[in-house]
């Protein structure tokens, strides 16, 4: 018997999976997201998904449209933010998207609702993607609780001296640096100061020390400007890394305010973990 496949169908389905393991994919990595970017991601891979249909290819090169169109949705959904971000979010995103279509395309061609018979109703349809993102999103926290260490060892140079204090990895710290885009760790002047002179760290308080960039920062309280460096190495130290010391890259900014994270010196990113 003949089948008929209803591309407006197929295409919706496409468009939700996609919408599925993009908000997935950023829940994992901690990437905030704006609703054009989310949207326009899902377009593309709605549209990428019938090209191949509409255009009768073959079946190596539907394999092959469908492996070039992977990086494009999470280049679409959160730009290029450096090699190893990048490859994570694709990693993340074709894994997502491997187990949601596979379990839901397989319900849905069960049930024959690309076929003249045996319609399900868009209800049910809708059911099953609402299922999916619901277990994706609860196994999207658990993974990010698995993810967080609590307190680690940050260990970073300048002009060949270096110092190590813990930092509370925060979940929340979104923070990176404008033009490079790497993650900002936040550390405590007053305990940063063995690196500095103390004319140096006047500088660095108004942001006039060479080398030091400008670090936006919004808080609750308002926007406010932190100024930072690059430090020549960096480095996290905790028991349940494979390696005794990561080695990290990001911009350490210098926060003058009183009090601390938690009793720790400073913040790290739960990205760079």
């Amino acid at each position: 018997m003949r089948e008929i496949l209803y591309i407006d169908d197929y295409f919706l389905l496409n468009f939700l999976m996609d919408l599925t393991a993009v908000l997935f994919t950023s829940r994992i990595l901690s990437e905030k997201i704006k609703g054009v970017r989310l949207f326009a991601a899902a377009l593309l891979g709605g549209l990428w998904s019938v090209i191949p249909l509409l255009f009768s290819f073959p079946a190596w090169g539907q394999i092959l449209f469908a492996a070039l169109g992977l990086p494009l949705l999470p280049l679409t959904a959160f730009s290029f933010r450096g090699k190893r971000r990048f490859g994570f979010s694709v990693l993340f995103f074709f894994a997502g998207s491997l187990f949601l279509g596979g379990a839901v395309e397989a319900v849905y061609f069960f049930t024959a609702r690309f076929t003249e018979k045996r319609k399900i109703t868009f209800l049910v349809f809708a059911f099953l993607i609402a299922l999916s993102a619901t277990f994706w999103e609860l196994w999207g926290k658990g993974m990010k609780r698995r993810m967080e260490t609590g307190v680690v060892s940050f260990t970073f140079s300048r002009k060949e001296r270096k110092m190590s204090l813990y930092g509370l990895v925060d979940s929340g710290s979104l923070l990176k640096e404008p033009i490079s885009g790497d993650p900002v760790v936040i550390v405590k002047a007053s305990q940063a100061a063995p690196l500095f002179g103390a004319e140096e760290l006047q500088r660095a308080a108004s942001g006039t020390l060479p080398g030091f960039l400008a670090i936006p920062m919004k808080t609750a309280a308002g926007t406010r400007i932190l100024f930072g460096f690059r430090p020549e190495k960096a480095a996290l130290h905790h028991r349940t890394f494979r390696k005794e010391h990561k080695e990290v890259k990001c911009v350490v900014a210098l926060d003058f305010s009183e009090g601390a994270f938690a009793g720790c010196p400073a913040l790290i990113p739960l990205s760079l973990i």
